[in-house]
Formats: C-alpha cells, structure tokens, sequence
C-alpha cells in the first residue's frame, strides 16, 4: 500500500516531456477576466472570485443623492451598527438599507492597484 511513501527514488520525466507540457499550458486560454470594475470572474465556474480585497463604500440616499464614503465595508458597518456581511450581502441584492426613518443605498468602490 505504501511502497513508495519513504523511498528517496523520484519519478524522472524526461525534459522534452516537461518542455511541452509548459508550453501547452502557457498557450491555453486564461480562465478569468478582471472586469473593469475590479472583480475578477472565473470562467470555467461562471461566478466572481470571492477574497479578501479593499473594498470602499459609498452611500446614497434614495434620492440618489452621495451621503457618506468608507474606505472599507467594516468602518461602513461601524458607522451604521451593522455586520459588515450585511453589508456585502446589500452589495449583491441592490436592496436598501433603513437607518433612521431614512433609505439609504450602498455602492462598492472598488480600489485597484495597477
């Protein structure tokens, strides 16, 4: 079962063997697309790529009006006593948040470095 698990023989590829399966995979196509706004998009899944990235808030009331802007959605949900995933989750929805007897709607703004 375990023949191989302490052995110091290594399996040998010969380098043409190698040369070719780099080139194959460096011709391929890319399996995402960085959109313009900053979210990367994974094609093979069809869905965004969800990490950890400096995300900005920017607020509006419902009269589309700007209000307020954040440099991150957590010192957005400090301000507005909430959990930053609600936050992220107003992001995905486009729904409104009530804060005060008032509507007020959250834009991401992205911050790409290039």
């Amino acid at each position: 079962m375990n023949t191989r698990r302490l052995t110091t023989n290594k399996l040998k590829l010969p380098f043409c063997a190698l040369e070719n399966r780099l080139y194959n995979l460096l011709k391929a196509p890319f399996n995402y697309e960085i959109h313009s706004y900053g979210k990367i998009f994974l094609l093979s899944e069809g869905v965004y790529l969800k990490g950890r990235r400096n995300v900005g808030v920017k607020v509006f009331n419902d009269k589309g009006s700007w209000v307020n802007s954040f440099n991150s959605i957590k010192d957005c949900a400090l301000i507005y006593n909430l959990h930053p995933r609600i936050i992220d989750r107003k992001f995905n929805t486009g729904n409104f948040l009530l804060f005060n007897k008032k509507n007020i709607y959250l834009n991401e703004l992205f911050n790409i470095l290039e």
